[in-house]
């Protein structure tokens, strides 16, 4: 039998990972973060994510949001910058989506909608 032991650095991402957990409005946000990247991830909606970056903001490159690894805390930073940079472009494709014709996907991007205005008005 081998016992595996984890090196330092995955143990303190644990250990950050864990407490994250505890904090119910990080936890929250790092849920949303999440959701939003598996939805986003659909094609045509992350093609309407990226044009409308291009609209708003035609000097950048567009970003594609990050997905979140629980092994490696520099994903949530990158996710976090990311989500930063492109709030308005997200905001807007999303109440874009919102305003579609695919029932199911509207009121999942209304509900997204909503949750990062919440979280908006939090911190600011």
């Amino acid at each position: 039998m081998v016992l595996y032991i984890h090196c330092c650095a995955h143990r303190l991402n644990f250990v950050l990972v864990d407490s994250i957990k505890g904090v119910p409005i990080a936890h929250d946000f790092f849920s949303l973060l999440e959701a939003v990247y598996v939805f986003l991830s659909f094609g045509k909606f992350n093609a309407l994510f990226e044009k409308v970056q291009g609209e708003q903001r035609p000097e950048k490159q567009p970003r594609r949001l990050k997905r979140l690894i629980e092994t490696r805390w520099t994903c949530r930073f990158e996710a976090i910058k990311t989500f930063k940079e492109t709030f308005g472009a997200l905001l807007t494709t999303l109440r874009s989506i919102s305003d579609g014709v695919q029932r199911d996907r509207a009121i999942e991007a209304k509900d997204f909608f909503f949750r990062y205005l919440n979280i908006y008005s939090y911190y600011a």
